[in-house]
Formats: C-alpha cells, sequence, structure tokens
C-alpha cells in the first residue's frame, strides 16, 4: 500500500458502462458513501476500510455516515514508531497498512466523523509525503547505535510533526448536536470489529489455518486465515450476494492489466483459469505485491461473458469509471492478496473447516 500515491449507490441498477471498449453490465450493486481522493498519501489501507466500514453501516440501516480516514492514519503512526524502535530499525516503517489496522484502531481507540478531524490543514487535498519522509528520518536516526545508546525524543517529534502536517486531534467534539469522544462516538455507530475476519490464499501455509501473512505492511503480525482461491472467490461471491461488500488488498502495479482511465482490470489471457501454482509463483517472485487496497460492492458482466467485480476506488471521482474500477475474475484470482469480510458473508462450510463461529 505504499506505492499508489494519488451519490450513494442504493440497490440493484442496471446500467451499461463502456471502460477501456468493454461493454460491462452491472449485475449487483451494493451501498456505498461517495469515493473519497487519497491524492498525494499512501493511505489507501484507511480509505478502503473506511468505505467498507460505512457500507456495513449502510447494510445494518445506519444513516449515510463520512468517516474521517485520518483518524487512524493519526493513531497508527505512533505505534509504528515504536515498533520500529523496539525492533532497532530492522521493520517496516512507513504510510503503509493493512484492512485489519482499521478494524483494531477503531477497536482501541474508537472513530470520528471526518468533519470532526479531515486531517487537511493546510492544502485541500491530502499532501503527506513530505511528512512521511520527515517521520522516517527521524526514526532512522532514533534506531541508529541501538541497543548501545538510547533516544526516545522521537516519541513527542513524531506527534509534533503530525499536529504541523495534520493538524491537532480534538480529544471531544461535537457532530449532530451532541458531545463525544472518538470512543462513544463509535460505540454509537454499533458496529463491532470482532466480526470481520481476513482471508488469503497461499499453499505455503496449510488450508484451513491461521497465520501471520508475510507482508512489510503488515506490522501489526496479524494472522489472516488461509482458504484454496476456488473457496476463496467463492466466499467474494456469497458475500456480495448476500448483501456483504468486501474489503480487497491486492496489486495494480501493472498498467497494462489495470487501466487507471479505463476503469478495467483484466489479464490477457482471460480463458486461462488462474491457478495456486501461479498464485504462489506471483508471491514468492513479488510480481504480485500487495500495493493497493480498494472496496469491491458489487457484480457485473461484459460482452465477453466475462466476470466483474465492481470496485470502489479511493482515486476520486474523476478516475476510472467515477471512481469505479470493474475487476475480472481472472485478474481477482491472480491479484489478491487477501480480503476482509463480515463472518456472516462466509458460507456455513467455510465456517465451519476455519473453526469460525
Amino acid at each position: 500500500m505504499k506505492k499508489l500515491i494519488l451519490f450513494l449507490f442504493i440497490g440493484i441498477i442496471s446500467i451499461q458502462l463502456f471502460a477501456q471498449n468493454d461493454k460491462i453490465e452491472i449485475t449487483k450493486e451494493l451501498k456505498t458513501t461517495s469515493p473519497k481522493n487519497q491524492a498525494m498519501s499512501s493511505t489507501c489501507w484507511s480509505f478502503a476500510t473506511v468505505s467498507f466500514i460505512e457500507s456495513e453501516l449502510l447494510r445494518m440501516g445506519k444513516s449515510e455516515t463520512d468517516l474521517s480516514e485520518m483518524f487512524y492514519v493519526r493513531k497508527a503512526y505512533p505505534l509504528k514508531a515504536y515498533n520500529y524502535y523496539q525492533f532497532q530499525g530492522h521493520c517496516n516503517f512507513g504510510p503503509g497498512g493493512e484492512a485489519h489496522d482499521v478494524m483494531n484502531l477503531f477497536k482501541e481507540y474508537g472513530a470520528m466523523p471526518k468533519e470532526a478531524y479531515s486531517g487537511l490543514l493546510h492544502t485541500e487535498t491530502y499532501q503527506l509525503m513530505t511528512m512521511d519522509d520527515v517521520m522516517d528520518s527521524i526514526m532512522k536516526s532514533a534506531a541508529k547505535g541501538l541497543p548501545d545508546k538510547l533516544n526516545e525524543h522521537w516519541k513527542t517529534s513524531i506527534d509534533s510533526i503530525m499536529d504541523v502536517y495534520m493538524g491537532k486531534m480534538p480529544a471531544t467534539f461535537s457532530y449532530e448536536g451532541k458531545s463525544y469522544t472518538p470512543q462513544t462516538y463509535a460505540a454509537s455507530l454499533g458496529l463491532d470489529p470482532s466480526n470481520y475476519v481476513e482471508i488469503t490464499s497461499y499453499v505455503h501455509h496449510p488450508w484451513y489455518t491461521q497465520y501471520v501473512l508475510e507482508l512489510p505492511d503488515n506490522w501489526m503480525f496479524a494472522p489472516y486465515y488461509n482458504l484454496p482461491i476456488d473457496e476463496l472467490m467463492r466466499v467474494m461471491d456469497y458475500s456480495v450476494n448476500k448483501g456483504y461488500t468486501v474489503c480487497w488488498d491486492g496489486d495494480v502495479s501493472d498498467d497494462v492489466s489495470f487501466s487507471h482511465n479505463g476503469g478495467v482490470a483484466k489479464l490477457d489471457d482471460e480463458k486461462t483459469k488462474i491457478n495456486e501454482t501461479d498464485r504462489q509463483k506471483a508471491f514468492e517472485d513479488f510480481s504480485v505485491t500487495d500495493d493497493h487496497l480498494m472496496h469491491i460492492c458489487g457484480l457485473a458482466k461484459g460482452e465477453d461473458n466475462v466476470k466483474y467485480y465492481l470496485t470502489k476506488n479511493s482515486w476520486g471521482e474523476k478516475k476510472g469509471n467515477k471512481g469505479y474500477w470493474f475487476m475480472s475474475e481472472n485478474y481477482v484470482r491472480l491479484k489478491t492478496i487477501s480480503i476482509m469480510v463480515h463472518k456472516d458473508a462466509i458460507p456455513d462450510d467455510v465456517k465451519t473447516k476455519l473453526g469460525i463461529k
């Protein structure tokens, strides 16, 4: 998630969109909030997962909510800095992250509406690359000479730098006529983070077990469930058809297969079905990495009978198809690193295999 900087839909809408000369018809569309723009920030992990949470609130019958993505960015950085210091500089420190970061931070620290904390201080769009570089320099300096030479000035430095670039985060705030802390606001939303799980699919660990997925941005060392790719795809389809959206982590780095302007992602060879061997090779030779998170919110079909996943991005409404992409089934089979779904969005027999209750 470090690489990519950059109308509310209700019910099933039968429309046709023209993208990259493909005629694609949406067959299933779930409720989402409007596409946002992460701009010059490597924070897709927060944008995608916050969008996912906003759709969950809509599914639960809540009113449309615009949550603060930067609340979680602000809460994550000091924890990443602590890890980096304690590992004496031998771990990842940077702006990237995973879907579970938001859920874990939601559980620990709460949530804020964007109205209360936007993280925009001096600019109209997010411009955080300089902040990232400054904090990276401070942490490298702090870790230099450890463990013999201790230096804990980074603790106040990291907070001060974020104050300068993002603004101070309020301890309390007023929203829609009520006073909240982040914890009481999160409680008012009625969302339980423990209901959500992450699933991956790689053969170097046993199927139907949990393991810490070996990703640089998995700085929380979170465990993922491991399913064969056919079952992972089945979970995605089952989820969308049951009315649950999917938070998707994968690779969009190939400008040929992922059209930034056309709004379509598909492989050159759509007829040869991607298998476990293909996926494992791509994972181990780093031709597929977790460079971006997005939000799957529907299904579609092309004239060539290729199935697509309607996917909300965080590059604003001027990119893709008004902020959305169509990812082909075969593209998803190869490029998916992991997904996050509600436990009730998993078929019962798969839940039994995974030991999820």
